[in-house]
């Protein structure tokens, strides 16, 4: 309703001050200076502290109402706050009996206001739970030791979301780790990325599991779709840390080649060629 969309972004703002106020305490995993994830309060102080804003919405605005029927009806204060405790909790009329038309029309204005507030409470109760439900989720699996379980149940998904690659054996590569957990988490929902990867094979003309310019040059030349020939692509060794006391290892362009100077990652040629390998001495 349109009351509550007035209402919500004022919980969500007041949410957003607490928590800079009272910021969560962060957690770097792997210590290198960024933050992976906050840690969960414990209920106790979560639901209050992001429910703390909407119920300051909620008694100013009981007590404003009051404020009206006291001007209306002539009531004692208490009672007319009374009266809006009552009809907002129970949703109806309060136990106090309005005389004037002037307050009958306000007393069906406040439980307007009353029933958008309480729904924007309880939908708002909602959102916090599967907020929490999600992060505590997260938390649990970054947290979470690589154990037979977790290795079987992401290897599953690997294999049904590319079930037509040849594997070599060796186990996850590290995209299909990182989409398994999304998938896992429920953050991504395999529905919602297949469509991706059929498309995906749609546009591999050469079947290599690769999307390039010779796909491209196949579409527009109208050739035929080649059967795939899919296979785990080995990752870039200077993508990996080198084991303690071994050598660092790296990808170096060519001599003279300015793109040498931009990132240690970029390879040269357009990308299908092979880098040369320099071992780096550790300091």
């Amino acid at each position: 309703n349109v009351i509550g969309q007035l209402i919500h972004p004022l919980g969500t703002k007041g949410r957003a001050l607490l928590e800079r106020a009272f910021p969560q305490i962060p957690v770097d995993l792997n210590n290198d200076g960024s933050v992976d994830f906050y840690k969960p309060r414990a209920a106790w102080i979560y639901y209050p502290k992001n429910l703390l804003p909407l119920f300051v919405v909620v008694a100013f605005a009981q007590l404003s109402c009051a404020a009206v029927f006291v001007a209306i009806e002539g009531w004692d204060y208490g009672d007319a706050v009374w009266h809006c405790l009552v009809t907002a909790t129970t949703v109806g009329y309060g136990d106090m009996r309005i005389a004037t038309n002037g307050g009958k029309w306000w007393a069906s204005f406040h439980i307007i206001i009353s029933v958008s507030l309480l729904g924007d409470l309880i939908a708002t109760s909602d959102e916090l739970r599967e907020e929490r439900k999600a992060t505590l989720a997260k938390v649990k699996q970054l947290t979470r030791p690589l154990d037979k379980k977790l290795l079987d149940d992401l290897m599953k998904c690997a294999k049904e979301l590319r079930s037509d690659l040849v594997r070599d054996g060796l186990g996850l590569t590290e995209l299909e780790f990182v989409l398994g957990m999304l998938i896992e988490l429920e953050i991504v929902e395999w529905g919602k990325v297949r469509p991706f990867i059929l498309k995906f094979r749609e546009f591999d003309m050469d079947g290599s599991g690769r999307l390039g310019q010779n796909d491209l040059d196949m579409m527009l030349r109208g050739a035929e779709r080649l059967p795939p020939t899919m296979n785990v692509s080995k990752r870039s060794l200077s993508h990996t840390s080198p084991p303690r006391g071994s050598t660092k290892i790296s990808a170096v362009a060519p001599e003279n080649d300015p793109a040498s100077k931009v990132s240690e990652l970029t390879p040269p040629g357009d990308g299908n060629d092979t880098p040369k390998m320099t071992p780096i001495a550790e300091p």
